[in-house]
C-alpha cells in the first residue's frame, strides 16, 4: 500500500505541534506549569512532566527526562513513529493501545 504525500504530512502534524509545544515550555518559567489538571487540581496527571521530559530527550539528557515522566521515552517513540505507523495498520492500533494502557496504569500509580 502506498501512502500519499497529503496523509504522510498530515502524520507529521503531530510531531510538529509537539516540538512547537516543547519549544515554548522551554521558555517557560519554573513553577509556571502547562497543565490544566494539575492547576484544577493540584495532582499530577499521567502526562504532567512529558513537556519537559521530551525537551529533556531532544538535548540528549536521558536521565533527566525519565525523572520528569518515566514515560517521556515512549511518547518520544511514539511521536517520532508517527509518520511510519500507517504502513502497518495492525501495529498502529496496537502501538496506541500499549501506549493507552501504559499511561493509564502511570497515572493511577502516580496518583497513589
Amino acid at each position: 500500500m502506498r501512502l500519499r504525500l497529503a496523509e504522510v504530512s498530515l502524520r507529521l502534524v503531530p510531531l510538529a505541534v509537539a516540538a512547537l509545544w516543547c519549544g515554548l515550555a522551554a521558555r517557560m518559567p519554573d513553577g509556571v506549569t502547562l497543565c490544566g489538571f494539575r492547576w484544577l487540581t493540584g495532582q499530577p496527571c499521567p502526562l504532567c512532566g512529558m513537556t519537559r521530559g521530551l525537551v529533556a530527550l531532544a538535548m540528549g539528557r536521558w536521565s533527566d527526562a525519565i525523572s520528569f515522566n518515566l514515560l517521556s521515552p515512549l511518547a518520544a517513540g511514539l511521536l517520532l513513529a508517527i509518520p511510519l505507523l500507517p504502513l502497518a495498520p495492525t501495529l498502529e492500533r496496537r502501538a496506541w493501545q500499549v501506549a493507552a494502557a501504559a499511561f493509564a496504569v502511570f497515572g493511577l500509580l502516580r496518583l497513589c
